[in-house]
């Protein structure tokens, strides 16, 4: 067999093998793909064109008419993506944070706050300004911006960002929030609870004096005592008990968009889920 023989017909078999996976994503009640999952996850020169190109798709459908398999082949492109840490997907991940206000929590359910600011900390190209504009525009979805502040905190913890830089992208929007009345002022104060941003007292202090912040969330006094300990200490901390982080474990962190599988959740929890939390088509 010649070599371009070979190359073609490894290259049908690898286009195969994402196409597969779109079409196992089509049938309803499936279970978790994994052998498959692998498979185009193994192939990952091959495949990211394809899941870039799927990615892409998504948002040529309409927010009215989008099915239930087209959302679910997207975000399974999505999360396969921001495994491969694809900083060409960066700026469709933005995308998805700038969906019409009203069409967010019914096309994407818990995924914006949930799974959203791994997306963005995976997939990050080193474009901080694009995440800063998307917190500072009051027009876009309110948890489409927090997710925004989770993801500085997933590149702060893995040293992607600098303190440094952290301290004056937060610092910045302490101004820009300042007359916000969304909870994206309050977030932010308890991001900076997180990193230990003693740099931003006054300003945090300043926050509470003019009841910026909702301190039905955090208080004054928890954040004085979160500023006892040393960076270090807060960093370690974060480590310890990280809310969100790099999409990795696929199978953890998707599985819930299929059948049941041992990392779901039980069926009767599933049945119990609010109405606005779930996709609806």
């Amino acid at each position: 067999m010649s070599y371009l023989n070979k190359v073609k017909i490894e290259e049908v078999a690898i286009v195969g093998a994402v196409q597969e996976l779109q079409k196992y994503i089509t049938i309803s009640d499936i279970d978790y793909p994994k052998d498959l999952i692998e498979k185009v996850v193994a192939q990952r020169e091959e495949s990211t064109p394809k899941l870039l190109e799927i990615a892409e798709k998504f948002f040529t459908y309409s927010h009215r008419d989008i099915t239930y398999e087209q959302w679910r082949e997207a975000m399974v492109a999505f999360f396969i993506l921001s495994k491969f840490r694809e900083q060409k997907a960066f700026q469709l991940v933005v995308r998805l944070c700038k969906f019409p206000y009203k069409s967010v929590n019914t096309i994407f359910g818990d995924i914006t706050t949930e799974n959203l600011p791994e997306f963005l900390a995976s997939t990050f190209n080193g474009d901080w300004q694009e995440l800063y504009s998307i917190i500072a525009n009051q027009h876009f979805e309110e948890y489409s911006r927090l997710s925004v502040i989770d993801a500085y905190g997933i590149l702060y913890m893995h040293n992607i960002m600098s303190r440094e830089q952290i301290i004056e992208i937060f610092s910045k929007l302490f101004d820009e929030l300042y007359d916000d009345f969304s909870c994206a002022p309050t977030f932010l104060v308890c991001k900076c609870n997180d990193i230990c941003a003693v740099e931003l007292f006054d300003k945090i202090e300043k926050y509470f004096e003019k009841n910026v912040v909702d301190d039905s969330f955090i208080g004054l006094k928890e954040i004085k005592k979160s500023f006892s300990v040393s960076l270090e200490e807060a960093l370690e901390e974060m480590r310890n008990r990280p809310v969100h982080d790099f999409i990795d474990d696929l199978q953890k962190d998707m599985g819930w968009l299929f059948g049941k599988d041992e990392d779901d959740l039980d069926s009767e929890c599933e049945d119990d889920k609010k109405e606005d939390d779930v996709v609806k088509f």
